[in-house]
Parts: structure tokens; sequence; C-alpha cells
């Protein structure tokens, strides 16, 4: 609407255009015109003042002036005709011009005048001579006072008034003379005639002074000037008027081609549209209801969802199909958001006409008139009633999943935790050589147990995308020299040779989780031990440049091939089923490093030639951190010593009863065993103790449910300490803010079951 807005504007600037250039044209022409006719009176004036010149050049030869006369009345004439037509034209400046002519044609009626009265006189008395003359020749008696002298002069002075010869003075007195009857009359009307004959000598010359040509030529050439000017505009605003009718045809052409385009383009927008709604509606359920929320439309497709009727939905609100499980924020919410004109979504729970639910994606969008106001609204909306099964299903077996890892870790770890415990009190107590070496055996396979288990549960919250990264700092180079210690007993074993070479680069603080990146270095250097024979070399390089901390691990093992080179990334995937038999592993080692590298956004490749060594290089972005000492590098350098207090362990497991108890009375510890949470809470209710070890897992009621109901009653803030084998990712954190002041997993690790403790009861 707005470009045809801009159509009708244009046409109409463009009408105005043609009409002014119309008018000046027609203006042009008609000032044209009158210079044109106001010359032609120009011409009729010179005509006149030509002809009066003439006049006045034959009145030098003779005495009858009558045409002198009629040419200044016809000069006067034209003089008036041509200053009326002058009037016309107000923009041609000639003032001075006319005014010098007008001034001159004033003064030439004056002489005019005095000619006219000179000529009466002469011709009264020139009349007298030739009635005299006449009688003379016809011998009358009155005219006998005539003779032949006189009448041969009188003769000559009537030819004379029109030859302009007036010389009768001498043949006058000569008449006298001669005794020519009554001669004072004859001579006072040749006098007369004769003064007056001078007279109009004068009048003449005057008359000759005040012709007006000069200024009529030059009236004539502004006339002529302006003529031109008044051509050269009249092409002008011909040219400006046919151009602006070419323009003005030009954009109706264009604006008929674009209108034609448009139609042609909403014919298609309208074909498509027409095709998007037939698609909307057999894929989507559609509805419109009025500003008040009444339902004006719905499509085939709701009345199949819903199982109601098109009449039966007409007119009534879109509550008609609620769910009464959905909460009304939802609702007040839709309202609020859709009045204030945006778009609302959400998924929503319906209900059919035989009540049966139903779920959908549900999109409400308003609908603005051209005054900005909302007219009605637009539901769309999909069902998703499968889908939302799926995921419903898919969150139950991942709760599922979740669970059973949960479970089973903690299953796992609970008879670990009291092999490993036994174990390595059972080998510190020992004296004899044989029996250590099958302790030393129990602990490594249990060592090594744990370590599968960990594998499995990493691996398992890597791909549900529940695995954390912790960043602190640490320092690299005390970091990674802690790091290889703890090979030195491996490598004697293997018969393999261990170099390491740390670049005066690592003599920094960088944040990471180094407890991640240790396992990506001990998975590696593991396995470069294992699969290089005796005698062999591994080599741990590392070093830091431009935010990059730059690992690699050679050895001078096996190999492997390209192919190989493409599985061992994999989870579960080895060299081929001797790997398994020769040197044991899952197959999970590699997947997880490769995994843990990928979330810390770091890269792993390997270079390998079969028969000739392996080259893993990893490279992880890293950055400086503050100059401190990190928990990580932490040298714990103090023995232990006894420690006082009673302990209260809440602890189901009979064997891991005994280990704990074992466990305490080693850092001289008193302590009862409650054997749930309930008998926790009423023990810790009867007795005074100065902490608590919490197990979670437990019958009658669980560790976290036992810790409150403590704290509940507890006025002494005894610390609680969870000790459990639930160290899924997220437990820990779980535990601490259920109000736990303290975490320790099991498998138990002594030195910080005993750091632990000793942090609480030193207070």
């Amino acid at each position: 609407m707005r470009r045809y807005y801009k159509m009708l504007a244009l046409f109409g600037v463009l009408l105005l255009f043609v009409a002014a250039s119309a008018y000046q044209w027609r203006t042009s022409f008609a000032h044209k015109e009158n210079l044109v006719f106001a010359l032609e009176r120009l011409y009729d004036v010179r005509l006149a003042d030509q002809e009066l010149q003439l006049q006045l050049n034959r009145s030098a030869t003779t005495l009858n002036n009558d045409d002198i006369v009629r040419s200044s009345s016809n000069l006067h004439r034209s003089m008036l005709r041509f200053t009326g037509e002058m009037d016309k034209i107000a923009s041609l400046s000639v003032a001075d011009e006319m005014a010098a002519a007008a001034k001159k044609v004033h003064h030439r009626r004056e002489l005019l005048e005095s000619y006219k009265s000179y000529h009466a006189v002469m011709k009264n008395s020139i009349a007298l001579l030739n009635m005299l003359y006449t009688k003379r020749l016809a011998g009358e008696a009155e005219a006998e006072f005539i003779d032949n002298t006189m009448m041969a002069r009188m003769q000559k002075i009537l030819l004379g008034y029109y030859s302009g010869t007036l010389q009768m003075e001498e043949p006058l007195k000569i008449a006298v003379k001669k005794g020519m009857k009554r001669p004072e009359l004859l001579l006072a009307h040749v006098r007369i005639i004769y003064e007056y004959h001078q007279k109009l000598q004068a009048v003449a010359t005057g008359l000759e002074a005040t012709a007006i040509d000069s200024e009529l030529l030059a009236v004539a050439g502004k006339l002529e000037e302006h003529i031109a000017q008044q051509e050269e505009g009249v092409k002008e605003t011909m040219l400006l008027l046919f151009g602006s009718a070419i323009l003005f045809l030009i954009v109706g052409n264009v604006a008929y081609y674009q209108e034609a385009r448009a139609r042609l383009i909403a014919d298609g927008l309208r074909q498509e549209l027409q095709q998007f709604v037939d698609a909307l509606n057999e894929s989507a359920i559609v509805s419109k209801s009025d500003p008040r929320g009444k339902i004006t439309f719905v499509n085939k497709k709701f009345c199949e969802i819903s199982g109601y009727a098109d009449t039966e939905l007409l007119g009534q609100p879109h509550n008609i199909i609620r769910h009464p499980d959905m909460p009304a924020s939802v609702f007040a919410e839709l309202w609020d958001t859709i009045q204030h004109k945006r778009v609302f979504k959400a998924t929503i729970k319906n209900r059919r006409k035989d009540g049966e639910s139903y779920y959908v994606d549900s999109v409400v969008i308003p609908i603005l008139g051209l005054d900005g106001e909302i007219v009605e609204y637009l539901a769309v909306r999909y069902e998703v009633t499968e889908l939302i099964k799926a995921r419903d299903e898919a969150m139950a077996a991942e709760k599922a999943k979740d669970s059973f890892f949960s479970n089973m870790s903690h299953e796992l770890r609970t008879p670990l935790n009291a092999i490993l415990g036994f174990s390595r009190l059972l080998y510190n107590k020992s004296g004899d050589a044989h029996e250590r070496l099958q302790l030393k055996s129990i602990v490594e396979s249990s060592e090594h147990l744990l370590a599968l288990i960990n594998d499995i549960l990493d691996l398992s919250k890597i791909q549900s995308g529940k695995f954390m990264i912790d960043p602190h700092p640490f320092h690299a180079q005390q970091s990674f020299f802690t790091f290889v210690s703890r090979f030195d007993s491996y490598v004697k074993q293997e018969g393999v040779t261990f170099r390491y070479e740390f670049d005066d680069s690592l003599n920094v603080m960088l944040q990471g989780d180094w407890t991640r990146i240790v396992q990506v270095l001990s998975n590696l250097v593991s396995n470069a031990i294992k699969f290089t024979p005796k005698e062999g070399t591994v080599l741990l390089k590392a070093a830091y440049a431009d935010g990059m901390l730059e690992a690699v691990v050679a050895d001078t093992g096996i190999g492997m091939s390209a192919d190989v080179q493409e599985r061992i990334f994999k989870p579960f995937e080895q060299a081929d089923s001797s790997t398994t038999r020769h040197f044991g592993g899952t197959g999970l080692g590699l997947s997880i490093t490769t995994q843990l590298v990928e979330i810390m956004h770091g890269q792993i490749t390997v270079k390998s030639r079969e028969g000739e060594g392996s080259s893993f290089t990893v490279l992880l972005p890293l950055e400086a951190a503050q100059e401190e000492q990190s928990e990580a590098v932490a040298v714990e350098t103090e023995d232990f010593e006894p420690l006082n207090g009673t302990v209260l362990v809440a602890e189901d497991n009979k064997t891991n009863q005994m280990l704990i108890g074992m466990l305490l009375e080693e850092y001289g510890l008193a302590y009862d065993i409650a054997n749930d949470g309930r008998e926790a809470v009423k023990m810790f209710a009867e007795k005074t103790y100065e902490l608590v070890l919490m197990d979670e897992n437990m019958p009658n009621m669980s560790g976290i449910e036992a810790m409150q109901r403590i704290k509940e009653s507890d006025t002494r803030n005894v610390p609680i300490i969870a000790l459990t084998a639930n160290v899924m990712q997220g437990d820990r954190l779980r535990f601490e803010e259920a109000g736990m002041d303290g975490f320790i997993g099991k498998p138990i690790d002594e030195a910080k079951l005993y750091k632990t403790l000793r942090s609480f009861l030193k207070k």
C-alpha cells in the first residue's frame, strides 16, 4: 500500500509539472503574440511618421498642405493604437523611449495646430486672388482694376501655391507704379500669403525636428529583442513540456510494468502462500481467536486431534481443551506475553474430548492491524505426544542408567574398600617376605580392579555429558616431577628405561584440571611401558609455550599398523584379540584419554610404525595462573601422630565396620558403630562425639537424612563427614549442598582419611 501512495505522489508531481509547463508555454506564447502585435503597430506608427515626413519634404515646393494635416492625424491615431498595445506589455522597459516619442508627438500636435491656422489664412487669401483672377479672365467689371501685369503676377502666385515660389514683392511694386487700381487690397492679401507662407515654412522645420523615427527604432529594437527571447522561451518551454510528457509516459509505463510485475509476484506469492497454508493445515494444528480469546477458526487437523467438531469449538475459549495437569501460571504467562504483542512458545498438555491427554508444541502469535493494535491471535501447534513419551522414557532410562552405575559403583567399591583396606593393613604389619609378596599382589590386583571400575564410570559420565572439569592452579614443573616419581617401581619391575625431559618453560603456574591431565598422561605412560619390551625406552617430554601445554610420550615398543591407529581411540578396541591375552586391558584407556583431551579443548595425535614404537602428542590450551602452591603438588611431610576423641561411625557393612575400626584405632581414636541412619541419630543423642563418619546407602534411614536429623538437635556443630562409595560425578557436590562437612570416597585413601580427621579434631 505504501508503494501505491508513493506512485500516486509521483504521478501528482509529474502532472503538476506538466500543467506548469503547459501554463508557462501558453503565457510565453501569448506574450510573444502581444509583442508581435505591438511591433506591427509600431511599424504602422513608423509608416505614418515617414508619410508625414514625406509630406513635410514636399511642403517646401508647394503651398498645398492638406496632405500634411491628414498625415499628422493618421500618425496620431497610429500612435494611440501603439500606446494601447504597449500598455499590455508591462514587462518591456521602453519608458524612456516612449516618453521622448510622446513628448515629440505632443509638440508636433501643437505645431500642426499652428500649421492648420496659418494654412487656413493662406487658403483664404489665395482663394480671393483666385476669384479675382478668374473674373479678370471673364472680363467682369469688378476685376477691371487688375491690369495685365497684375494679372500675370496673380497667375504666378496662384501657380506658386503649387510650385512654392512666392517672390511677388517687386512685381507688385511695379504694378502699383503703373497706376494699378485699388492695389492696397491686393497687396494686403499678397503680403498675407507671403507672411503665412514663411510661418508655414518655420512650422514645417519644427515638424521635421520632432520626428520620432529614432525613438521608434529603439523601441522596435527592444521589441524584436524581446520577441527573440520569447521565441527562445517558447522553444525551451516546448522542450520542457515535451520532456515532461515523455517523462510522464516513461514513469507511467514503468509504473504499469511494475504494477504488472507486482501483480505477477503477488499471484506467485499468493499461490506459494496457499501451498504453505495447505501444507500447514496438513501437518499442523491451526486455530485463530479474537482478542478476547474466543475461537474463530480451526483447521481439520485441530478437529482430528482434539476429537471436537468445528461447530463445537467455534466461539469457545481455548480452555475447552485444557488439561487439568497444566498449571494456571503457564496460561497467565501466555496471556501476558501475547497481550504485550510478543510471541509465546511452550509445550502444553491438552485433553481430547474423550478425556485422553496429548502434548503439543504451541506457538501463539498476535496479529496486528494497520493501527498496530491486536485484531486476532494465530496459534500453530504440532503434536509431540510420542516425542514427549520418548523423552520421558529416555529420561527414565538415563535415570535408571545413572542409578545402575551409582549402585554398581557403590556395590563394587564397598567390597573393594574392605579388600584394599585389609590388604594394606596386613601388608604394613606383616614381617614375612613371602606373605608381603602375596599381599602386594592382592593390593595391586585390587587397585587394577578399582582402575577398571573408574574407567567404566568415567566413560559412562563422559558419554552422558555429565563429566565435569575442575580447573585449579598448579605448578607445572613440580607437578610433572611428582608425576614421574610414581612410575619408579613399575619401570624397574618391567625392566624398561624411563626418561623424561622437562623444558624450563614449565616453571610456571597454570590453570587447569591437573587430576585429569594426570589421568591422560598416566594412561599414555602406562601403555608405553606395557607395550615396550625389556631394555626398551619410554620418553616423556613436556613444554609450555603460547598458552599451550605440549606433552609427548614416545616408546620403542611394538608399534602399530595404520589400521590399528584408526581403531585404538574407540571404546573397547585394541590391536587384536591377542593384545588382551598378552598385555591385558579392556581397550577403554585411550578412548577415555581422547575424550578427556577433547573436553579440555585439546587434541591428541599418534605416530607409529609396526615394530618401531609409537609416539603420542597431547596439546592442551592452558592459561597462566597466579603464583601459589597447588594442592595437587602439596607434599605431606608429617608422620601419623595419635589423635584424641570419640568418633561415631554409621556403616551397615560389617566388613567395612571392621576396617574403619582398625584404622581409627591406629590413629588413637575411640569409636562406636551404628548399623544404619536411624541408629546413628539415636546414638548421637545419647552420647557425646567429636566427629561423625556417615555412610549414605543404609537401611531404615539414609546418611543424608540422618545427618539432617542430627544437625537439627546439635548445638555443638559436630562435623559430619560423608564416608561413602557414591563417588559419581556430582555426588560430592550433592553431599556438600545437603550439609555434610567433608567427603571421603571408598575405597578409603588412608592418608586422606587421616588428614581429614586431624583437620577437624585439632579444632
